[in-house]
């Protein structure tokens, strides 16, 4: 009797191996499956063109206006980017936290197009759409453009994919690219643009010269509430420099009113010397 009862919970552990087998192969043949859509889904396929074909369109849009270099660096840009797109498929992320990888995406994706945009080349995609926006609408920058169409596309296919949580994700990383985008164009070298309404401009203006390279100019003006004439001068600062300017008016003419303002880019003596266009 003990025989058979060995012989039978021998019989039902055979039993539970063999199911554990099969459910082993069934999970490495699926498994088998998997990884060969994945890489039929890598591989280029003709349905791929269509990317391209857009690219296209967002290039044609540009030709008369940029030229063919403009057009060949362009082409140039899109065989590296989809080279670089290919390399970092096989890298390890840096991070599973979402809005960190919204964070490092949006610096990349900022530094890439402020390089497209600083040196005239474009990758065909939505910066060129953005480019050719503010050809015809300057009231707005070129990241700026880019930022409302990209956040129009995100949400649109986010509302059509009903997954709102990836809008979240998506806007921080289309802020933080516009901010590194206009950060690049830009640049750290921002100044001051300040307006000085006076009685005093002859003395103001070369006590400013004498103790600043920078430059000042006159604008004749008139006060609207008292009708008389006002001399209004007109200075680019540095930042560290509005104390000084501040302390300086007001030894001359303690009534002069002041307006600052910021200049994000200054070009002339002093500042910025390089050709923007």
């Amino acid at each position: 009797r003990k025989i058979k009862e060995q012989e039978s919970l021998l019989d039902q552990k055979d039993a539970e191996i063999e199911a554990l087998r099969k459910q082993i192969e069934q999970m490495s043949a699926r498994y088998t499956a998997e990884k060969e859509q994945h890489q039929k889904e890598r591989t280029f396929q003709p349905e791929d063109l269509s990317e391209f074909k857009t690219r296209k369109i967002y290039i044609d849009v540009d030709m008369k206006q940029m030229g063919w270099k403009f057009i060949l660096r362009s082409l140039l840009t899109i065989v590296v980017l989809g080279a670089f797109n290919e390399l970092f498929t096989v890298i390890p992320s840096m991070t599973d936290n979402r809005i960190l990888a919204a964070v490092y995406g949006g610096i990349l994706q900022g530094l890439g197009i402020g390089i497209f945009i600083k040196f005239k080349v474009s990758s065909g995609g939505t910066e060129l759409l953005a480019r050719e926006i503010n050809h015809w609408f300057k009231f707005l920058s070129i990241p700026v453009w880019l930022a409302i169409l990209d956040a129009v596309i995100v949400i649109s296919g986010a509302i059509a994919m009903r997954d709102p949580e990836n809008i979240f994700y998506a806007l921080i990383l289309i802020f933080v690219s516009a901010k590194t985008s206009d950060l690049l164009i830009m640049g750290l070298n921002k100044s001051k643009q300040c307006y000085i309404i006076t009685d005093c401009g002859q003395e103001i203006s070369a006590a400013l010269i004498a103790h600043s390279p920078r430059g000042v100019t006159l604008i004749e003006g008139k006060g609207m509430y008292t009708q008389s004439e006002r001399q209004v001068l007109m200075t680019c600062v540095k930042p560290q420099q509005i104390d000084q300017m501040k302390n300086i008016v007001h030894d001359i003419d303690p009534h002069a009113f002041i307006v600052v303002t910021d200049a994000n880019e200054v070009i002339g003596k002093g500042f910025s010397d390089r050709d923007r266009f």
